[in-house]
Order: C-alpha cells, then sequence, then structure tokens
C-alpha cells in the first residue's frame, strides 16, 4: 500500500500486485469471448451479475451460483461486467 500525502489529505494507492491479489481473492474471472462474455464464479458464495452497454444502460442481469461458469451471447460492441466486486471493461466481436 502507498500512501501519499498532498495538501493535508492523505491518499491510498494500491499497487498492481496488490490489486492482483485483490482480483484473485474475488475467484471471479470475466472474458470476453467471440459473440460474448464468459463469466467463471470460481468463490465459495453465488454473485450477481450485472452487464451494461457502454452507455450505461443495463442489458442483462442474473446470479451466477458458486463454481459455476455462465456463458451468455452479446451482440458486437462494448461492455461493462460487474460480478460480485468485480467490474471489467469488455470488447465483444
Amino acid at each position: 500500500m502507498l500512501l501519499c500525502l498532498s495538501g493535508g489529505a492523505t491518499f491510498a494507492a494500491q499497487s498492481a500486485a496488490e490489486n492482483a491479489i485483490e482480483q484473485t481473492e474475488h475467484n471471479i474471472n470475466i472474458t470476453a469471448r467471440a459473440g460474448g462474455v464468459e463469466i467463471d464464479n470460481n468463490s465459495d458464495t453465488p454473485v450477481e451479475v450485472a452487464v451494461f452497454a457502454i452507455t450505461g444502460t443495463l442489458v442483462k442481469q442474473f446470479s451466477a451460483d458458486s463454481g459455476e461458469r455462465v456463458c451468455i451471447e452479446l451482440p458486437s460492441g462494448y461492455y461493462i461486467v460487474k460480478a460480485g466486486n468485480t467490474s471489467k471493461r469488455i470488447a465483444v466481436k
């Protein structure tokens, strides 16, 4: 963890290694595939998944059980996928 002091305010910034560890702890993988997206929930609990168009419009929303792999078809475009505490921008071709 890196602490930065600026004008009386303290900011905490995570290093890339800390971010990678945080991503791994969630055990949720979001991967763009041809014609869609794949969500692997390797965590111990179900997670809520929301897929948004780049404009912010909700495209799909569902729950992924623990240990479940979900593949959903999407038209070509850019999306933001949020699964539990993990978010990722993806491009579907």
